[in-house]
């Protein structure tokens, strides 16, 4: 019996996480990968990752993605929908009521009960790919050709290992900034269609009161601001979940695409962005500092995909890139992007 060939998922986000869940339903794959996982931050979820107040764990804020959607004409999709409703991990999101919510025809929204970055853990569990499987706090600095066949992967912290097939799942541009990347990738035309993927940056502020309270604001789970040039959007986190009012109160405040494109290269934002956010949500003031969670979406959605959008691209060799950068923004392009990511393992193993 061959030994199996060691497939390594840079990014423990929604793409890595479905290819992951594809590779576990077809037999052949099964049992010809091992899957490990690299990942840069110190927790599940990427784009979907999910904050708890360091007070009270039940109070939970989505920073970055805010909720699914679905499109009713594409029924590939469906089956992955299914397995989240069936798992009570979403519930339907009804938007018909909240004002500037832009509705488009044959779409549902779903709200993900537990937070979003359970959606990703759920697709890793029924790969069987446990928490302990993935490393955290594992910056990849380098990826390389080895003479072998294989494929090395330098690591920040951890050092150089060896891989058979290695598929990136991290934003695009992060793949034009690795240390060997004029190496890595050599063809012209597959460099610049790299180069023209283009992501918006936003910044995220969570707010934990902790308790829960009414807000005077809005009673609306999605809240869209207009004619603000710094906030675009604030959700009652609480509500949008579950429906209701009862449980702990969070709030996620996002600011506009404009306002991250001009502060791209600033870090830390959040006394300005408090104080804004103060002036929308005036309960928000008695939040002491340390109940207030600040983020930068570098590479928040996409913009302008890859040439095609063609879901998976072959780097070089035994190396591969995937995302939603490669597909369309959100979870469907993700869904997208890892079949075609399993589809070229398929064709690189001769399944």
């Amino acid at each position: 019996m061959n030994a199996k060939k060691r497939l390594l998922l840079i990014g423990a986000g929604p793409t890595s996480s479905l290819i992951s869940y594809n590779i576990a339903k077809n037999a052949k794959l099964k049992n010809a990968v091992d899957i490990h996982v690299f990942e840069k931050s110190r927790g599940i979820g990427g784009r979907f990752s999910t904050s708890r107040s360091t007070k009270n764990p039940d109070c939970l804020a989505d920073l970055g993605a805010q909720y699914l959607t679905q499109n009713q004409s594409n029924q590939s999709m469906k089956p992955y929908f299914d397995t989240l409703t069936q798992h009570n991990l979403v519930r339907p999101l009804e938007t018909s009521s909240i004002p500037g919510f832009r509705a488009a025809p044959k779409k549902s929204h779903y709200a993900c009960v537990n937070g979003t970055s359970s959606i990703v853990k759920h697709f890793f569990e029924q790969a069987a790919v446990k928490k302990a499987d993935i490393v955290f706090d594992c910056r990849v600095i380098k990826i390389s050709p080895a003479a072998s066949g294989k494929v090395e992967v330098t690591t920040e912290k951890q050092g150089i290992d060896t891989f058979d097939l290695v598929i990136s799942t991290m934003p695009v541009p992060q793949i034009l900034q690795l240390e060997n990347s004029s190496e890595l990738i050599s063809d012209l035309d597959m460099k610049r269609n790299l180069s023209m993927v283009k992501y918006s940056t936003r910044f995220a502020l969570g707010l934990f009161f902790d308790d829960e309270i009414r807000l005077a604001s809005s009673t609306q789970p999605l809240n869209f601001i207009e004619n603000d040039t710094v906030l675009r959007y604030w959700s009652i986190e609480n509500v949008k979940r579950t429906g209701s009012f009862s449980g702990p109160t969070s709030v996620v405040v996002h600011t506009s695409i404009q306002y991250g494109a001009a502060n791209v290269d600033v870090d830390n934002l959040k006394p300005q962005l408090f104080e804004k956010a103060v002036s929308i949500i005036p309960e928000a003031a008695s939040i002491p500092n340390d109940s207030v969670k600040s983020h930068k979406w570098r590479y928040s959605q996409v913009l302008e995909s890859y040439a095609g959008k063609p879901g998976c691209i072959n780097l070089k060799d035994s190396i591969f890139a995937a995302g939603d950068g490669f597909s369309e923004s959100g979870f469907e392009g993700c869904i997208y992007s890892a079949e075609k990511a399993v589809s070229a393992i398929e064709a690189a193993l001769n399944l």
